[in-house]
């Protein structure tokens, strides 16, 4: 069996992470650096290892399970006896493990030419950089500096190559990703010359940040982290889908009958790819005169990325489509062929409500054929509706709504789990005072995001001695593929109780 060098990555990859428990599979990332035929390097949250490993004619890995922790460092030298030897020795007297050499396809030019061996280093903006002064070293610093601290600026300058290779590495992982969902999914893009995701340099945020940030719970992403998740590759202006609206039919065949037969009939739905980006203000005395570090750059960081996360699940909740430069995507409220019900009640309660909630999951399951996955809801009224009182004022204590470890997740309704969205609005309705619930099937949905970038302006607040950070990403979502798999509750029962 031949592989790919991608195939071979990707198989070394799935089998590390079949080494982690179960339980840390959501609070873990670990990539591949690099590999040869008899041993892989990787990263696992932040730290390097290197174990050896073989692979069987069927392209199966078996690890040697003793990994051995690694630092990365960067030399070159020539290849000759000496050269070699002296590297050898200066890693040695380091305390620096040797990786051995992987095996070379030499042509015969590139034997004629000199040859260097290239170790990687650990990343100039990591959790704990500092500088040759033993300072912290702060990322988004640097930026706002790189005119005036030179240090500052051959620090971005390093950067800028790491990140380079960094992202070819994630966008040929994101190619191969997004391959496969093609395959599985049918979806295709389209690219035209519209604006593109950035691809290294000064504006790419350090590596740690995107992992930590992949890795961190991220309350304002409910629905985002619950639908499915495919990269967006770069210049994609559109993402579609194909649907089937007729298909085939299978039935009973007595001998000498013909076969039943259909024609199957689909279209095609489809999404623009938007730009979605947060921004905030520091003031320069911070920059200039505050003790930065990696800690600052991940405050900063994560407070812009939940920005643009309430933005996105926003869209994916109310957005209203459209194209051109207010574009949105198309929230699930706004799908055509979503559907409503209606609770009219002047004085709603919440076991008024219950038999709404059964039409919704019964509306999905009559024309979708499935149930509802989930419930979203805000958390106000989740915590109305679970301290709710009977007609007897006895509290409404259902064994299902209560128990679960999840805070996002407290419990279910009808067995199916609730998800606390406190992005759906209390302005919904003919007078924009409702709420809504909402029961959908989150694997009709699709999510596609590019990798994020970051930029700084020193002009725009230069009158009141403050920089302005910009983090922005570019994102396309579907989520009409199935109309049907999706009811919302709406009327004047929702409108919310005083004080919730």
């Amino acid at each position: 069996m031949t592989m790919t060098y991608g195939q071979i990555e990707d198989a070394l990859q799935a089998a590390i992470r079949a080494t982690l428990p179960d339980d840390d599979d959501d609070d873990c990332w670990v990539y591949v650096c690099d590999f040869s035929e008899t041993f892989v390097i990787y990263n696992q949250n932040g730290e390097y290892f290197q174990d050896d490993y073989s692979m069987d004619d069927e392209g199966n890995v078996a690890l040697a399970g003793s990994p051995v922790a690694v630092k990365p460092v960067t030399t070159y030298v020539g290849l000759g006896r000496g050269g070699e030897q002296t590297v050898r020795a200066m890693l040695q007297q380091r305390g620096l493990r040797v990786a051995r050499t992987p095996p070379q396809i030499t042509t015969r030019a590139a034997a004629a030419a000199p040859r260097v061996q290239v170790v990687s280093e650990p990343f100039t903006y990591r959790r704990d950089s500092v500088d040759d002064h033993g300072h912290g070293v702060s990322y988004l610093r640097d930026l706002f500096m790189v005119r005036r601290d030179p240090a500052a600026k051959a620090r971005l300058d390093h950067h800028a190559v790491e990140m380079v290779d960094y992202r070819k590495r994630a966008a040929e992982r994101a190619r191969r990703a997004f391959e496969r969902g093609a395959e599985e999914h049918g979806f295709q893009y389209r690219v035209n010359p519209n604006p593109t995701q950035g691809t290294g340099g000064y504006f790419t945020p350090p590596a740690w940040l995107i992992e930590d940030a992949a890795t961190y719970p991220r309350p304002k992403r409910v629905l985002a982290k619950l639908v499915n998740n495919f990269p967006l590759p770069a210049g994609a202006s559109s993402v579609n889908i194909p649907v089937m609206l007729t298909g085939n039919t299978a039935d009973n065949q007595a001998p000498g009958t013909p076969s039943d037969s259909s024609d199957v009939t689909d279209t095609a739905t489809s999404c623009n790819a938007i730009t979605i980006s947060s921004i905030g203000d520091v003031a320069i005395q911070i920059l200039e005169m505050g003790p930065v570090s990696g800690a600052t750059d991940h405050a900063w960081f994560r407070d812009l990325s939940e920005a643009y996360d309430y933005n996105l699940e926003t869209q994916l909740i109310t957005g209203t489509g459209g194209t051109g430069s207010a574009a949105q995507f198309t929230g699930l409220i706004n799908v055509t062929g979503a559907q409503k019900v209606t609770y009219t009640d002047g004085s709603p309660t919440g076991h008024a409500m219950f038999p709404y909630f059964g039409q919704a999951a019964a509306d999905i399951g009559k024309i979708r054929g499935l149930p509802p996955f989930a419930w979203l809801m805000r958390t106000a009224r989740w915590a109305w509706l679970t301290t709710s009182e009977d007609t007897s004022d006895r509290p409404l204590e259902f064994p299902e709504l209560m128990g679960a470890d999840n805070p996002l997740c407290p419990g279910a309704i009808s067995g199916w789990p609730v998800w606390m969205e406190d992005s759906i609005p209390i302005t919904l309705g003919a007078a924009g005072n409702q709420d809504t619930v909402i029961a959908c099937i989150p694997s009709d949905l699709y999510l596609f995001e590019a990798a994020a970038v970051s930029h700084i302006d020193v002009e725009t607040l230069s009158g009141t001695l403050q920089a302005r950070f910009t983090y922005r990403n570019y994102a396309a979502a579907i989520t009409g593929r199935y109309s049907s798999g999706i009811s919302f509750l709406s009327g004047t029962g929702m409108i919310p109780v005083s004080g919730y």
